[in-house]
């Protein structure tokens, strides 16, 4: 076999295999690339609230004894929005986060006061249980009040 044929094949050899090299290192970088970018895609996922309740306060008497408000306002389901407002009387736990949503602060909940607006936001699995004013199943976890 003439000498220049067997250069050609041994230099073919060694292309074919600095491009396996090359493939290799490529993989290795890419591949752990994008399980980063798919990671991050689905930790920036935002949750939308169950139930939330955009409204102002109509009656704060059972608020000292029975953690009770009445709101009239709008009720949003998983992020549709009703067309009618309804009464409602949401319950407050100790575990409500209740802040005022112009300055961010925390608020004490007697310093609700009736024709404050407030937005409250409900856990997964919360339900109206009574006709009006109807009741929500569950605490809410969040109130933002804007005192009038």
């Amino acid at each position: 076999m003439p000498v220049f044929l067997l250069n050609a094949m041994l230099e073919r050899t060694i292309s074919f295999r600095e491009d396996e090299r090359v493939m290799t290192g490529f993989k290795k970088v890419i591949l752990p690339v994008l399980l980063v970018v798919l990671f991050l895609a689905g930790c920036n996922q935002a949750e939308v609230p169950a139930l939330v309740l955009d409204g102002t306060i109509t009656d704060t008497s059972l608020l000292e004894n029975n953690n009770e408000l009445t709101v009239n306002g709008t009720l949003t389901w998983n992020g549709e929005k009703n067309d009618y407002a309804s009464e409602v009387m949401i319950t407050v736990s100790s575990n409500t986060a209740v802040t005022n949503a112009t300055t961010g602060k925390a608020m004490k909940l007697a310093d609700i006061k009736e024709e404050d607006t407030v937005r409250a936001v409900f856990p997964q699995g919360s339900n109206i249980t009574s006709p009006a004013p109807g009741k929500v199943s569950e605490n809410a976890t969040s109130l933002k009040v804007t005192p009038k």
